[in-house]
């Protein structure tokens, strides 16, 4: 009886860890990284509206992300952004330190297009507004007394990268 009891409590005490490795492990598995990445390419059409492609997405061990062939299509049709690689990495030792400590951005072969018009909003504005909350009107923001995580990058590496940048001055 003790016995049973004993594997019991054992049980029931390491079987939220043992789940939690078990979906951390299967997060790594391709299958399971093809299952996200259309799941995520989904969820962004439906929440900007506009077409979104994604080649293929990778997580690294222990926290990092590679895109590859991502590719954001705007409002009117044209490209927006095209981004043959993206691969960050960030440090997890920082984040015992509440800091977030990206180790390294690698961006290549990249086109990004952004254009302003004539109401001073940007070809893009779009995309923020579908993230933004209903309630849009600005709250008043409580004195942070905590601290707060820091957030830092260490390196980032652009190649190949072209921007085409139209920019009209606000005032005209």
């Amino acid at each position: 009886m003790r016995r049973t009891l004993l594997r019991v409590f054992l049980w029931l005490t390491l079987a939220p860890f043992l789940f939690i490795a078990v979906i951390a492990g299967l997060i790594y598995l391709p299958p399971v990284q093809n299952l996200l990445r259309s799941r995520a390419i989904d969820f962004l059409e439906r929440k900007i509206g506009t077409p979104v492609q994604l080649g293929h997405l990778a997580l690294r061990y222990p926290l990092g992300l590679s895109l590859d062939g991502l590719y954001v299509q705007g409002q009117n049709g044209d490209t927006l952004l095209f981004a043959g690689s993206l691969k960050a990495r960030v440090a997890m030792s920082a984040l015992m330190d509440q800091r977030i400590l990206v180790s390294s951005v690698a961006l290549s072969d990249a086109r990004i297009h952004v254009r302003q018009t004539a109401d001073s909003s940007f070809n893009f504005s779009y995309i923020i507004e579908a993230f933004a909350g209903a309630d849009t009107l600005p709250k008043p923001v409580p004195e942070d007394t905590t601290g707060g995580w820091g957030f830092s990058i260490e390196t980032i590496a652009l190649e190949n990268v072209h921007g085409d940048l139209d920019l009209r001055p606000s005032h005209l």
